[in-house]
């Protein structure tokens, strides 16, 4: 063997090396990142948020107690154009996001900063089809993806000669992005679309911008955001016919796990207060006679210099309280908690 060594080495030449990438890698990786089946849908609904979407759809088809179902997950974000798909898509553990850190519309900290979602998508079926509608600089176009995991993907094969079919055209369409998974690979359970949820649950802000009031005056409604000023809002709904106590909007379980709420409005002079306690079922209302037909808002800087008062018109505010405790968590999830 040494003698075998020594004849090697001694060969001249000069030249250099490349590295090859074989198509299991995809496999491996999405086993090794994307630990849990509701881990790797979390992953594809949060490049969703990272597209500025406001709206996630999640629809699980057929997946319960066997495989060959589908997953559907559509949002109505920016889309990809086809050189995102190439550039960005196609490119594994690109990156685009580490560099540029929040989305381009609404400025939100991008939560799928890791660039697992194609690994996602491979460890939840054996299919995907991408559809992906974006404004380009002449038109709206419609980019189309067909990735055959299990055919195209084989061990043994480079990575970078398999082929991937696509079509780009123009559309009318709706722009945003549709990730159709067929031929799922695990059963699915209500543990973990509950899981799901609850991981997507810190993603949603419930209070998004009244339409059918902007609608019906022309205006749209005042809203006060705590993080994000251009901030649309955020919601994903589930749709899982396999699991119907689980169908519904995040948005919705994050308000109705409040410990309770109080909401008010002025009505000639008057000041009426509605307090809801959801534990004891409690639903009370208060009325206060005053002067005032509108609300001034005191508000105290960060260095406590108190500011002179904010007329702020008529306002029917909504307060919201919620607690990191097991009774909040457990409305929320929909099992039991233990902290």
């Amino acid at each position: 063997m040494t003698r075998q060594i020594q004849q090697v080495t001694d060969e001249p030449g000069v030249g250099e090396l490349q590295f090859t990438v074989d198509a299991q890698i995809l496999l491996q990786l999405g086993e090794q990142l994307v630990a849990r089946q509701s881990i790797a849908l979390s992953e594809l609904v949060k490049n969703g948020y990272d597209a500025d979407a406001t709206t996630v759809t999640v629809l699980l088809d057929n997946v319960r107690d066997r495989s060959g179902g589908e997953i559907f997950v559509q949002d109505d974000g920016h889309g990809m154009s086809l050189s995102d798909v190439k550039q960005h898509w196609m490119r594994i553990a690109t990156a685009n996001k580490a560099e540029r850190g929040t989305s381009r519309r609404f400025g939100r900290p991008l939560a799928g900063a890791k660039g697992v979602g194609r690994f996602a998508a491979r460890k939840l079926g054996g299919h995907l089809r991408l559809l992906s509608v974006a404004e380009e600089p002449s038109k709206r176009w419609q980019t189309t993806a067909d990735f055959d995991w299990e055919r195209s993907f084989q061990p043994g094969t480079d990575i970078t000669r398999v082929q991937v079919p696509y079509t780009h055209r123009p559309t009318e369409s709706s722009v945003g992005t549709v990730l159709q998974i067929g031929q799922t690979q695990e059963p699915w359970t209500e543990s973990d679309v509950q899981e799901v949820r609850e991981d997507l649950a810190t993603l949603v802000n419930p209070f998004r911008y009244a339409e059918n009031a902007k609608a019906a005056t022309g205006r749209r409604p005042f809203e006060i955001t705590l993080a994000f000023a251009k901030e649309q809002g955020f919601d994903v709904r589930v749709e899982a016919p396999e699991f119907p106590e689980l169908d519904g909007s995040l948005a919705d379980l994050v308000l109705g796990g409040a410990y309770g709420s109080v909401a008010g409005h002025v009505v000639d002079g008057r000041a009426y207060y509605r307090v809801r306690l959801r534990e004891t079922g409690e639903d009370l209302t208060f009325v206060e006679e005053g002067k005032q037909d509108s609300i001034f808002l005191r508000l105290e800087c960060s260095d406590r210099s108190s500011q002179p008062p904010l007329h702020v018109g008529k306002l029917r505010p909504r307060i919201y309280e919620l607690y990191r405790s097991c009774p909040t968590l457990s409305a929320m999830s929909g099992k039991s908690c233990s902290l």
